[in-house]
């Protein structure tokens, strides 16, 4: 459930433990006020991490067709490209088979064991107004716990502080729910220590993403994900709206939501919560009504 991903709240701080201050928004704080989605205002520039998840796949689609982003970067460990044709009418998702690259759209193939190196000439190639994050795996996926720490922590901490040292100010992060870098699963736990060694890295800021069971179209098979995707419709309404599904494509647009309020606050001089964490049950509005925004 991760760039493969997914993911608390009630209206407490994370529930990782860090010296960092954080905030975390719940259904109460949000309130109707103009959209943060302005159609007018100066082009942005975006770079993803993970663009070839579920959630990654979904951003990027959603990116592309925004008017408000001029340039979409994608960091990926293979030539893998968004091709813009004929549109899925079940999940509005592009064909992802063939190579194709546009003005607009820019894959960047790098090494991630070597990010440093690797990366530099990414970053050399222009200005980068906001940074997203989906990579992740699973432990299956990864073949082993190790191999799964260094996916979704290593290249994620790694690939954050090179962002932040080439001026990248803001860094949203698709985590899970339940995240806690002291919990007993290895998965969440792993994903709770990622938060926060995310918020040392200094971002002016950091929305950490925490949805529930993701809704998405996967390329590998997940039969227990599938199952749970198949009868949640019927008996979610039993669950806290915290733990309900939620669809990939929800989740992509409360995370460029939240970009664009950031950039419309920095620009109106407004005080910036540094770290924000988003439960799901707050994704699902700010994935589905525009007019509605986080309040600190």
């Amino acid at each position: 459930m991760s760039d493969v991903v997914e993911n608390e709240l009630s209206g407490s701080s994370s529930s990782s433990s860090s010296s960092s201050s954080s905030s975390s928004a719940s259904p109460s704080s949000l309130s109707a006020s103009a959209s943060s989605e302005p159609e007018e205002g100066r082009k942005l520039s975006a770079i993803v991490l993970g663009a070839t998840g579920a959630v990654g796949k979904a951003l990027v689609v959603q990116l592309l067709k925004h008017p408000r982003f001029e340039s979409v970067t994608c960091l990926v460990r293979r030539d893998y490209f968004v091709k813009l044709g004929d549109m899925n009418p079940k999940t509005d998702y592009t064909e992802f088979n063939k190579p194709y690259e546009t003005e607009k759209l820019k894959s960047r193939v790098v090494d991630f064991d070597n990010i440093e190196e690797s990366a530099s000439p990414v970053m050399e190639e222009g200005r980068y107004d906001v940074a997203f994050c989906s990579l992740g795996s699973t432990i299956k996926k990864a073949g082993s716990k190790e191999a799964f720490w260094k996916i979704d922590h290593d290249y994620v901490l790694n690939t954050a502080k090179i962002f932040r040292q080439n001026a990248i100010s803001y860094f949203a992060y698709v985590s899970t729910i339940n995240a806690n870098a002291s919990g007993m699963a290895f998965y969440t736990k792993t994903k709770g220590q990622v938060e926060n060694d995310l918020m040392e890295v200094g971002f002016p800021r950091l929305s950490i993403l925490r949805p529930s069971l993701l809704i998405a179209e996967r390329e590998e098979s997940r039969p227990g994900e599938r199952l749970a995707q198949i009868v949640m419709p019927y008996i979610s309404w039993i669950f806290p709206r915290k733990y309900q599904e939620i669809a990939v494509e929800t989740v992509a647009k409360a995370m460029i939501e939240d970009s664009l309020k950031f950039v419309k606050d920095s620009e109106e001089g407004k005080d910036i919560e540094k770290v924000q964490i988003f439960e799901s049950d707050v994704l699902q509005v700010m994935g589905t009504d525009p007019k509605k925004v986080i309040l600190p």
